[in-house]
């Protein structure tokens, strides 16, 4: 038999219930409940790895739903429309049977006066008067007794579908319980787990140079449970379960070597200093474990199927933007951050929220950044810069009596424009083309801004063009790339990214 209660009722219902650990892997969420002279066990019907420590003999077995405390007010609107449903279904019920009558006596008047509408005495008139003016009444009854049953069942129509709402709102964020009634008093600890998996997520704000984390929580069930605190581990939950073997043990011979001692984990965790705690909401502490990261959360926490908890609020660090285009690649711009680690703690891969004059984008941190180290993320695009690149000039000058080759010129023109409002330094990267072979020679290099020996320098290396200039707002400056390209006549040219 299945019954609603609330998560409060629930708590009640294991007021024995004196201490609690949450352990939150990375592929579920272990929960060890320690009780006292408890008679009833209750916990979530989709929970693995159930057990008692000690092992406890079970009377019967049943399950129940809860839902969250939240939605009481939803649960006693959906009680009072019960209630309603209930009480006009019973007036319902009253003006049909009141109908059924109105309908029989209206029957038996309308019967009289056909029976009297062949008899011409003057008392048969008088009587058929007096019965024509009692069928009039209860004609009139009928239509308004029919009137207040059309008018009650739309009502409960519309009753019943906001019932159907409700009840399915309820159904949603209800969770089904396990009630293992026992047979005696019990004292030990209940042990269970849920399937679940966590993930990192940062706040980073380029204005503020803060750095923000969440952690983002998510169960394969609807549930909401409270936790007095919760470990946070970094790597998967391994059982306790052990098979009966054991693999061999072999000796070998090898030359000496260097003896490097491992670092072990700390017996206890170390807090993070105060000037990153004292205005934190949750009482956050980091431990190094031997397998990955250990947070330890030792406020309150309600956890439902999809739950955001602050691991800290913003801190100071150092960030380094830059703007920058590639015009053969695209037509705008984009803004290049690189994140200095200046906090006591290590940032492990995540998802990365970037706040930047009112805008959000998202990025994502692959790899491990300890304190002190940077790492730069890929450019995030920025519409607000312009650019246009355009072949200007694309003259072929065919072989002739004195020359076998062909002289192939080519002028790019580049036009950047700033539509942000602010003055920025840009970098512009572009390139020429290097020959593969002998037979191709690019000559007459003219770059903006470039001197023949920096132009000797990008020709002799990889070719790619660096500017760094400097754009005020609403500002457009043009550069140019100018060369020749000579190769055999009788062949032709093709352009390849290596």
């Amino acid at each position: 038999m299945k019954t609603l209660i609330s998560s409060l009722s629930l708590f009640f219902a294991l007021g024995l219930l004196w201490s609690q650990e949450a352990f939150l892997y990375l592929d579920r969420l272990v929960i060890e409940e320690r009780v006292t002279q408890a008679t009833t066990l209750i916990f979530p019907a989709k929970a693995i790895e159930r057990e008692t420590i000690p092992a406890v003999a079970l009377l019967s077995e049943s399950t129940t739903n809860i839902y969250p405390e939240s939605l009481l007010p939803t649960f006693q609107e959906y009680t009072n429309l019960t209630n309603t449903i209930a009480a006009l279904s019973l007036q319902l019920s009253t003006l049909e049977q009141k109908q059924a009558r109105i309908t029989e006596k209206r029957q038996l008047f309308m019967s009289i006066l056909q029976n009297l509408a062949g008899n011409q005495s003057s008392k048969s008139a008088d009587l058929m008067d007096k019965y024509e003016r009692q069928l009039t009444t209860t004609e009139e009854s009928l239509q308004s007794v029919q009137s207040d049953i059309l008018s009650l069942r739309s009502r409960l129509a519309s009753f019943q579908e906001k019932t159907k709402q409700l009840a399915g709102i309820l159904a949603s964020r209800s969770t089904t319980l396990t009630v293992w009634n026992l047979e005696q008093p019990f004292t030990g600890t209940l042990k269970y787990s849920i399937p679940a998996q966590w993930k990192i997520r940062y706040t980073l704000s380029v204005e503020k140079e803060t750095l923000g984390a969440d952690v983002l929580i998510q169960t394969a069930f609807p549930l909401e449970k409270k936790l007095p605190s919760l470990w946070i581990v970094g790597y998967p939950y391994q059982s306790q379960q052990r098979e009966m073997n054991l693999p061999r043990l072999r000796v070998y011979l090898q030359q000496n070597r260097p003896i490097y001692k491992a670092a072990s984990a700390p017996s206890r965790a170390m807090a993070l200093p105060e000037a990153y705690a004292e205005k934190s909401d949750i009482a956050v502490q980091e431990t190094t474990a031997s397998q990955g990261v250990v947070w330890f959360i030792s406020n309150m926490v309600i956890l439902r199927q999809n739950t955001s908890i602050p691991l800290w609020e913003p801190k100071k660090v150092a960030i380094f933007s830059s703007y920058f285009v590639l015009p053969p690649k695209s037509t705008w711009g984009w803004y290049r951050i690189t994140l200095s680690n200046t906090l006591p703690l290590t940032l492990i891969p995540g998802e990365v929220v970037v706040l930047n004059q009112g805008k959000t984008s998202p990025l994502f941190l692959p790899q491990t950044i300890i304190p002190s180290a940077s790492f730069s993320f890929p450019g995030v695009e920025v519409r607000n810069i312009e650019v246009k690149r355009e072949l200007v000039k694309d003259y072929k000058d065919m072989p002739g009596i004195l020359r076998s080759t062909i002289l192939h010129e080519k002028l790019w023109k580049i036009t950047l424009r700033n539509n942000l409002n602010k003055a920025i330094r840009l970098t512009v990267l572009d390139r020429i083309p290097l020959p593969s072979e002998e037979r191709i020679v690019i000559k007459n290099i003219t770059i903006s801004e470039k001197s023949p020996q920096e132009i000797r320098s990008i020709q002799t290396n990889d070719g790619i063009i660096t500017w760094n200039i400097e754009l005020r707002a609403g500002e457009e400056k043009s550069l140019s790339i100018g060369y020749t390209l000579e190769y055999p006549k009788d062949t032709d040219y093709y352009e390849q990214e290596e």
